[in-house]
């Protein structure tokens, strides 16, 4: 009797992970096969690419596309224009911000998990709060203002239109600062009783103490900031009406908006785009992942 239970217990372990397995497999599959197409029509010519039957690779590899994509500019779409240009106004807008967002919040997270101070799990849970509240409602408000600000469409000083992209997370998000939260509060309390017989401040155990112990915690959200801002795509349709200040997202889809559009060429493109992302990922991976992970902890 117990020998046919084990049996039929390790038959449903291997039913379950053979299923779990083809899940995952088909899901790997979604996920691959579209970016394998984006690859393989980059390196064809726009007469085999538009041509049936598709071929994933067909007579000798060319990186015309990938030369277009670096060098000339997509004068038939944004005049003189190129990706270059687009990538300097995106690091221009994410870079300042990236850096300076997540400082802050991590200041404000080592107050919310570290000091003590009235109110403290109220204004904890209004931050959370905020963290509900859906961007599209605060979308039309924030436009009349930067409108009445004139900092979208100044024809004397368009690149005001980068402050509306800049200055609502300049000091930080309610994101960043709650997961870095449950980040300090996996450090232990000890090390903040000792900074204070050596005679360290608050600032002095934040910067010498917190930020070095959490740097996988910080390059994380640094990561990530990058991502989402190296992707977006809705805030600077909204407020950047002049070309020669779109950024990397609006001039792909410039390259892409055409109905007469190089597809080889729109390919590389993209390629050339994913490119800085994939490279930041696979360097700093062990530190992105790590810092996920132990972004976790106790309420107090």
């Amino acid at each position: 009797m117990a020998k046919s239970f084990a049996k039929s217990k390790k038959r449903q372990e291997l039913i379950s992970r053979v299923l779990a397995y083809i899940i995952l497999g088909l899901a790997v599959f979604l996920v691959l096969a579209p970016f394998s197409i984006v690859i393989a029509l980059s390196f064809q010519s726009h007469s085999q690419a538009v041509n049936p039957p598709f071929r994933f690779f067909e007579g000798p590899l060319g990186f015309n596309e990938f030369v277009t994509a670096f060098k000339e500019s997509y004068s038939e779409f944004i005049g003189e224009k190129s990706v270059w240009t687009g990538l300097i106004n995106t690091l221009i807008i994410v870079c300042p911000i990236m850096f300076t967002g997540v400082f802050f919040s991590a200041l404000s997270a080592f107050a919310f998990a570290k000091l003590k101070f009235k109110k403290k799990k109220l204004m904890f849970a209004v931050l959370l709060g905020s963290m509900m509240l859906p961007g599209i409602i605060t979308m039309t408000p924030a436009f009349f203002i930067y409108d009445l600000l004139g900092w979208i469409n100044n024809i004397d000083e368009p690149a005001l239109a980068f402050l509306p992209l800049m200055l609502p997370n300049l000091l930080g998000t309610a994101a960043c600062t709650f997961y870095l939260t449950q980040y300090f509060k996996g450090i232990p309390d000890e090390l903040i009783e000792a900074a204070r017989v050596d005679g360290l401040g608050n600032f002095g155990i934040f910067t010498k103490i917190f930020l070095p112990l959490s740097m996988p915690a910080l390059i994380a959200q640094i990561l990530l900031w990058f991502i989402a801002g190296y992707n977006d795509y809705l805030g600077p349709l909204l407020y950047i009406g002049d070309e020669q200040y779109y950024t990397l997202q609006l001039v792909l889809k410039l390259t892409s908006g055409n109905a007469d559009s190089n597809l080889p060429k729109v390919m590389a493109a993209c390629i050339t785009v994913m490119t800085p992302i994939l490279i930041l990922y696979l360097v700093f991976q062990e530190h992105f992942l790590k810092g996920i992970a132990l972004s976790s902890g106790k309420e107090d």
